[in-house]
């Protein structure tokens, strides 16, 4: 097999946890340690803000996307330069599948997240409806957990 050295893989600067059925990451920078703001701007990840490197139709790895337009990145923090809190909601329904292929999907989508996080360099969020319930798009369970419990306090 061939080494990956450290410099090639992604920093850890998304912090992640779970709460029920969503997988919850944080990227947070050394100037902003909570992320609660009165304007949330809500993207959806896969064909909206990011795309496949190529013409299959699922990632093959962490490193297999690119931004769904060049000009996605700059549009981003533009957004929360002018004060919107960035989330990013997706469905990930592979992560369902079996056990092995599972944990490798939940890994290499993680560390995609980690890849753009140290590309944006702003703080987001990014919930992730692991299962066919309340939370999976485009029902409304996620949008409630964030007003509810995820925007430090803040009112929207």
């Amino acid at each position: 097999s061939t080494r990956v050295f450290s410099i090639f893989t992604p920093r850890t600067s998304v912090q992640w946890h779970e709460i029920d059925s969503v997988l919850i990451g944080q990227h947070l920078t050394p100037e902003v340690e909570k992320t609660g703001r009165s304007k949330i701007a809500a993207f959806d990840l896969d064909d909206t803000l990011i795309t496949i490197n190529g013409s299959h139709k699922y990632p093959k790895d962490e490193n297999d996307w690119k931004w769904w337009s060049k000009i996605v990145p700059k549009k981003i923090k533009q957004i929360y330069e002018e004060g919107y809190k960035v989330v990013i909601i997706s469905n990930q329904g592979s992560f369902e599948s079996s056990k092995k292929t599972s944990e490798k999907k939940r890994k290499d989508f993680m560390n995609k997240i980690n890849h753009m996080a140290n590309n944006l360099n702003i703080p987001f969020e990014v919930y992730v409806a692991t299962a066919r319930d309340k939370y999976r798009k485009p029902m409304i369970g996620i949008w409630n957990y964030i007003i509810e419990h995820g925007n430090d306090g803040v009112d929207i």
